[in-house]
């Protein structure tokens, strides 16, 4: 347990050092492997997902648990699929990673020739994948609204599959930014890769032997704009972190001005600023591309006092937990109204902030970080904190 808040007002001012972006180093791992590029020479992120996947990548052994980390577990899927010619592999995971369903991906590597078997329960991990030969025989459709992970997974390991990979996206298609983020990257490595709408042509090719480049992460800085929006003022700065990046939550630059917070961007860093904000009445807002963002955007209405609805994020329920019924749960605790939908939530915030909550944090690492600003309106303990060690090690101690 973690107890914060509330703190004096004044303005906040500081350097924070970002980690390196989990997203675009476990991409950059995935292609490395593929190039046979050695691993080391990859800025590794301190988030437990990449550190994971480095060390799954290299083991030898045929049984990989891979505790948490849901990205390296639908990576990996797709990678072993492809490469594990020799000897079957088995990937596990925790409780919750076997409650996480990954049968779109395995039904996609399927048909491309991949020998992939439920060890339990059919749909979910663990997985036990057989060495076999991919290529490419018919167009793979995959659903847009149920993980971009599947849908990265199987671009990146597209250049060696034999014949290459065709794979159209059912709409409406969820967390694009990441697809995005995939393809570009994919392409600075060499990939040939055709794209008419909603069908991508991945020719059958091999990934340049070049250096990779891991930018610091967008997502995490969220909570620093949220931190920044609920203060009497201030200034941070971002050493390392670029606005013209290719992470897709680079969007929190422009959306939380909403909140009043301005983001100045400068030639190796990034500086936000708060002086006088004029909130508006209410946010409507569609996350759809930028679905980790909710958490942060949500909990900063809360604390400025702001009713907002939020669509586009059904997939929060397929997450380290069912993130919008987490987000009820521990909203309500300080005295908010809150509506779910199928792919949306709605909060109306209370006249005064309850205090002395304990917040629960559900094993999910978001869910600590967003909620820790509003120790800056009230008081909270944050019940299992070191969930952060996910994808923000440094967290705490940061803040």
């Amino acid at each position: 347990m973690k107890r914060i808040g509330p703190y004096a007002h004044a303005p906040i001012r500081g350097n924070i050092e970002l980690p390196l972006s989990k997203s675009v180093c476990n991409r950059s791992l995935i292609i490395a492997a593929l190039a046979d590029l050695n691993l080391d020479e990859i800025p590794l992120s301190e988030a437990m997902d990449s550190q994971v996947m480095k060390q799954a990548i290299r083991t030898e052994s045929a049984f990989i648990d891979l505790g948490l980390a849901g990205t390296a577990f639908r990576f990996l899927t797709a990678y072993f699929a492809l490469v594990g010619d020799e000897e079957e592999v088995v990937l596990s995971g925790n409780a919750r990673m076997k409650e996480r369903p990954v049968g779109p991906l395995v039904k996609a590597l399927r048909e491309l020739g991949a020998q992939i078997d439920y060890v339990d329960k059919e749909g979910f991990p663990p997985l036990r994948i057989r060495p076999s030969r991919l290529e490419n025989r018919s167009v793979i459709y995959i659903k847009g609204n149920e993980s971009s992970q599947f849908i990265s997974a199987l671009l990146m390991i597209g250049p060696y599959v034999q014949g290459g990979l065709d794979l159209f996206l059912q709409p409406p298609v969820y967390s694009y930014s990441y697809v995005h983020l995939t393809l570009e990257m994919m392409r600075r490595m060499g990939a040939r890769i055709e794209q008419e709408g909603s069908f991508f042509r991945v020719k059958e090719s091999s990934y340049k032997k070049q250096q990779a480049v891991v930018e610091r992460d967008w997502t995490n800085a969220s909570y620093w704009y949220s931190l920044l929006a609920m203060s009497d003022g201030g200034e941070l700065s971002f050493p390392g972190l670029v606005v013209e990046s290719l992470q897709g939550d680079r969007a929190c630059a422009t959306l939380f001005e909403h909140f009043g917070v301005n983001t100045v961007p400068l030639r190796n860093s990034t500086i936000i600023k708060l002086d006088k904000p004029e909130h508006p009445e209410e946010l409507v807002l569609d996350l759809k591309s930028n679905p980790d963002l909710a958490q942060t955007f949500v909990v900063t209405a809360l604390g400025v006092g702001i009713p907002v609805f939020i669509s586009g994020i059904q997939n929060l329920r397929i997450k380290e937990t069912d993130r919008l019924q987490a987000l009820k749960n521990e909203l309500e605790k300080f005295g908010a109204f809150v509506e779910l939908g199928e792919d949306f939530i709605k909060m109306l915030p209370p006249v005064s902030l309850k205090s002395d909550i304990w917040l629960e944090t559900y094993g999910d690492h978001r869910m600590a970080m967003a909620f820790a600003p509003l120790a800056l309106k009230t008081n909270l303990k944050i019940q299992d904190p070191q969930v952060v060690e996910k994808s923000y090690p440094k967290f705490w101690s940061e803040f």
